[in-house]
């Protein structure tokens, strides 16, 4: 069972890192880019960002259920 769980948690740990490469790869894009650029993709920008921000979201959560279940 120890397998499992910790097969669980290197699992969520490798989607959060995924994820907060995502995050990065979007800072830089922004950095790179021009004011106004950015401001004529800004819905498309915005929508990008809060996907980024659900999907860390979801695995921060995973991370905790998996570390409560194997403590259990």
């Amino acid at each position: 069972q120890d397998l499992n769980e910790s097969e669980a948690e290197r699992v969520t740990l490798e989607s959060l890192e995924s994820n907060v490469k995502k995050a990065n790869n979007l800072v830089q894009m922004f950095i790179n880019h021009g004011r106004f650029n950015l401001l004529m993709r800004c819905t498309y920008t915005i929508k990008e960002v809060e996907q980024v921000i659900r999907d860390i979201g979801r695995s921060l959560a995973m991370l905790s259920i998996t570390k409560l279940k194997s403590y259990q």
